[in-house]
């Protein structure tokens, strides 16, 4: 009896001490070394590369409905969202998923856009330009 006891003493123990409303903070992870490289996306009637680098700068390079476009500017991660500012004023936030070294999407869902990126492996981000 005093077996039982004690077991169903520690069992209790066990289901008070675990509480639903967790008190710690979400450990937050630093992706600025996954993003870093040659981002392609292709969709119909536009092409484009986003080259992103280790000093958080980007250049955002492509072909749209037969128009070249070329854009410098900065990129910063924090709490899973994307922010990509660029020297023309331009700026787009949004959350971004991805498979490190594969696949990036960008997810701006208030303006129902998704942007899907495959990783390029041969980092051409100083021949970009003229490549079209």
């Amino acid at each position: 009896m005093k077996k039982f006891l004690l077991m169903f003493a520690a069992v209790a123990t066990l289901f008070t001490a675990c509480n639903k409303d967790c008190d710690h903070d979400f450990i937050e992870v630093d992706y600025s070394k996954d993003i870093v490289g040659a981002w392609t996306h292709f969709a119909d009637g536009s092409a484009e590369a986003l080259v992103i680098n280790a000093d958080g700068s980007v250049v955002s390079a492509g072909v749209l409905n037969g128009a070249y476009w070329e854009k410098n500017g900065t990129v910063e991660i924090k709490a899973n969202k994307m922010t990509l500012t660029f020297e023309d004023g331009d700026k787009w936030d949004g959350r971004f998923e991805m498979v490190a070294g594969k696949a990036l999407a960008f997810v701006n869902d208030e303006i129902g856009i998704r942007i899907n990126y495959e990783y390029f492996a041969n980092d051409l981000s100083d021949e970009i330009v003229g490549m079209w």
